[in-house]
């Protein structure tokens, strides 16, 4: 889900009300992307294109109508900017992509019968009057409340946080351990438990294991992040903290085939082993390495968040340039719950982990997940894309593949 605010304002009507409310949002929601337009331009910069772009990852626009906002009619005019990125929000609106808040300000007004069929629907929203000292943080606080309770993140927030990616990961480890227990915990087994403890050993003393266990370290997954940005997604609450993700592993036919016989595990993920399928046109086995809910978010909403941010990602390889096709997933499961998501997901029961038999594989071709009726109502053109690059979509599916209300796999 897009997670953007997006201030629209006359430069020559409310341009100190709006800096003020940018500079107070940024310091009130540092890692929210805000599109303010002063100081846009770019040379050969496309500025329509790109505030299209902008509004299609954006959550909510602050309309600030001031006195001059429509000062001789200058709504009128086809290519005024103004009416233009309000069309295209009020479109987005429509679909129910975004939140609009008309701010009538110092004495504007939005003049509902002078207002061009395009964007007379502007007229029709609850809107909100300031001019008192305190506006600014008011408007913050309405804005808050017309954010979304959850919101997915991917690469380019990392990178526009500037967070280290090995603290990133370092916090989804974490995440990892906290909500799935039993990936750091010692084993019953004699010899599993030395194991165990000897992977610990040589960790603590900068060196490797042959063994290199479930959860891996922060260092490895960090560069696997950082340049495969299509192989997760995070879900954020309002606050901007993560409290689920989902990651996923390329794999070459010979570890794939490993993961479904059970001797494969997301320890031995490494980046040399990683088929680079961002950049190299072809159809791919994925292993989902793990997809983690902080447990006090355990709800439909984030599952659903989840699952949507999954067909976003097809989506994205499908319609690159170099188009990339996934033709079979598969998760080593820990949990009940898991097994459950799994089963949701379509995914069916093929065997165990040799090393712990209580660890169980599921896989699911690819044809079976998008024949869902999210991906069917959700993601047409994503069907067709697989479709013409011969999957065979819409064949009946195998009487013991469930469909659930919330899909979704975790360990």
């Amino acid at each position: 889900m897009p997670q953007g605010i997006f201030i629209s304002y006359r430069r020559d009507d409310a341009r100190e009300f709006a800096t003020k409310f940018y500079e107070a949002l940024k310091a009130a929601l540092p890692k929210k992307k805000i599109f303010f337009d002063v100081d846009i331009s770019e040379p050969g910069i496309d500025i329509i294109e790109k505030i299209e772009r902008e509004l299609a990852s954006t959550q909510v626009v602050v309309a600030i109508i001031g006195p001059q906002w429509n000062a001789a009619n200058r709504l009128q005019d086809k290519g005024d900017f103004v009416r233009r990125e309000l069309k295209y929000a009020l479109d987005l609106k429509q679909q129910k992509k975004l939140k609009v808040l008309p701010v009538l300000l110092g004495g504007g007004s939005i003049a509902r019968g002078r207002l061009p069929d395009d964007i007379a629907a502007l007229g029709e929203l609850e809107y909100l009057e300031v001019g008192a000292e305190y506006a600014v943080q008011l408007l913050i606080e309405r804005v808050k409340r017309l954010l979304p309770a959850y919101w997915i993140g991917s690469h380019e927030d990392i990178e526009r946080w500037r967070l280290n990616w090995v603290e990133l990961l370092r916090k989804l480890v974490k995440l990892d351990i906290d909500e799935v227990p039993t990936i750091d915990v010692k084993p019953r087994n004699p010899l599993r438990r030395l194991r165990f403890e000897s992977r610990r050993l040589l960790e603590r003393l900068g060196l490797s294991a042959e063994d290199p266990g479930d959860e891996g370290t922060p260092e490895q997954w960090a560069l696997i992040f950082e340049r495969h940005p299509q192989t997760w997604r995070m879900v954020l609450d309002r606050d901007d903290d993560i409290i689920a993700y989902w990651h996923v592993a390329p794999l070459n036919d010979r570890d794939y085939g490993r993961l479904i016989a059970g001797r494969f595990k997301a320890g031995m993920v490494t980046y040399d082993k990683l088929t680079l399928f961002e950049s190299k046109s072809g159809t791919y086995n994925l292993f989902f390495v793990i997809t983690v809910i902080s447990e006090r978010h355990r709800t439909n909403a984030v599952r659903r968040q989840l699952f949507y941010s999954f067909f976003d990602v097809l989506d994205k390889l499908a319609m690159a340039e170099v188009p990339v096709f996934i033709a079979e997933v598969a998760a080593d499961v820990w949990t009940d719950e898991g097994i459950k998501l799994a089963e949701g997901f379509g995914m069916r029961r093929v065997g165990q982990r040799a090393d712990d038999p209580r660890i169980q594989i599921y896989s699911v071709p690819i044809t079976h997940v998008l024949d869902d009726f999210i991906a069917r109502r959700e993601y047409p053109a994503l069907r067709e894309r697989y479709r013409e690059a011969g999957f065979a979509i819409d064949k009946a599916r195998t009487a013991d593949t469930r469909t659930a209300n919330v899909r979704g796999v975790t360990q």
